[in-house]
């Protein structure tokens, strides 16, 4: 009897010769992105599958317009770490990945899919090999997320072992900026007529999952949002000193919201905070966050801050895109791509307090401008960085592997 999370979730009837794609992501890294591009891939009238293993709660276990294949990790994924033991489980982890491979090549057979569109590589070594296998009857993209290795911060060395090799046996590899392209094909990643760049969709599904909070609270305080995993590259050490330098009359309304799991040892900055004198600022909820959560979070933002000191492309940034919300960022990676300096947002130097607590000053300082500069984002949300562009640029380029044979 196959297993309940093994079950193929229904999909409605679509026009006849539609494209028919698997969307692979083995352990659910990137499941807010492929939900979306699943769903308007498949509104044009495609069949799609997404390939996942189980996961937390999320639009993606509610019934959806594309089917579902849980046939990863169903029996590792939800294992919790066991100090000592975490070697032991990541092996396992491994021996189970390489058993699902095996059955995900055969239910990928059996539903005679001509795309099959991987989104990470867990093993690249040994995914490699299985890939040019299974390449030999698909046609197989890669979605390149990050064109360093997990922020240069991997979880294991042998994720790194292989990555070029399986990189290349794809037909085409897609990145969301110019930035990353440039940086893919300089490094050797990738060929320079394997990579494409098609952008990232705001992540507009977030503004459906709770009721409209107006953008203060009921004390009038505004509300600087810091979301998402809490590591050393996202600059948020710089964030809280630039806090300290704040004029005062804008750092006694203001709060900032530092919301994410943690991924490093906060006490440090608790005791910076401290010493600053700015820890009455801060709202920390170091914690995983839910998707419910996440629409609460952002729509009652001011506004959004992301002072990264590594990065390709951040879907915190997409999620501000879809909740109209301007932000102050570094001048990194592929934000620039997005923000225009003034008009969306504030770009800022990596690492330089003094130039973010300025644009933040800019910014809480001035409500009018602070709305305009929302409406702009907003705008994109619409427009080049709607799914259904996401979608039709991505169906493109499936027609064109296709015909390349």
């Amino acid at each position: 009897m196959a297993h309940a999370r093994d079950r193929l979730l229904p999909h409605p009837h679509v026009p006849q010769h539609p494209l028919s794609v698997t969307v692979a992501d083995p352990a659910s890294f990137s499941l807010p992105y492929d939900h979306s591009l699943c769903t308007a891939i498949a509104a044009l009238g495609h069949h799609l599958c997404l390939a996942r293993c189980a996961s937390t709660e999320g639009p993606w276990d509610q019934p959806t317009i594309y089917k579902q294949w849980l046939g990863f990790h169903r029996f590792t994924a939800f294992q919790p770490r066991l100090g000592a033991f975490r070697a032991v489980q990541r092996i396992a982890r491994g021996g189970e990945h390489v058993l699902d491979l095996l059955n995900f090549a055969r239910f990928v057979d059996d539903q005679s899919h001509g795309i099959v569109h991987f989104q990470w590589l867990n093993l690249p070594l040994l995914e490699g090999q299985f890939h040019r296998l299974l390449g030999h009857r698909f046609r197989l993209l890669l979605t390149l997320h990050n064109t360093s290795l997990f922020h240069n911060a991997p979880t294991s060395r042998v994720q790194g072992v292989g990555l070029v090799g399986a990189v290349r046996k794809f037909d085409a590899v897609i990145v969301h900026t110019e930035y990353s392209r440039a940086r893919a094909v300089e490094s050797g990643w990738v060929r320079e007529d394997q990579v494409y760049v098609i952008p990232h969709g705001a992540f507009t599904y977030y503004t459906t999952l709770d009721q409209g909070l107006p953008a203060t609270d009921s004390t009038g305080r505004l509300r600087l949002l810091f979301f998402g995993s809490l590591k050393r590259y996202k600059g948020l050490d710089v964030l809280i000193r630039s806090l300290a330098l704040l004029p005062t009359a804008v750092r006694t309304v203001t709060t900032l919201i530092i919301a994410g799991q943690p991924g490093m040892d906060l006490r440090p900055l608790e005791d910076l905070a401290r010493s600053l004198g700015v820890s009455s600022m801060i709202e920390w909820q170091a914690r995983r966050i839910t998707e419910g959560e996440v629409a609460t979070l952002f729509r009652s933002a001011t506004a959004v801050v992301l002072p990264y000191t590594e990065i390709d492309q951040s879907g915190v940034l997409l999620t501000a895109v879809a909740f109209g919300k301007p932000v102050v960022a570094s001048n990194i990676g592929g934000i620039p791509e997005v923000i225009t300096h003034g008009k969306n947002g504030y770009l800022v130097e990596p690492g330089d307090p003094d130039g973010l607590a300025e644009a933040l000053t800019l910014l809480l300082d001035d409500q009018p401008r602070c709305e305009k500069m929302g409406g702009s984002m907003a705008a994109l949300a619409t427009g080049p960085l709607s799914w259904e562009s996401i979608a039709r640029q991505t169906v493109n380029l499936y027609h064109e592997v296709l015909e390349r044979g």
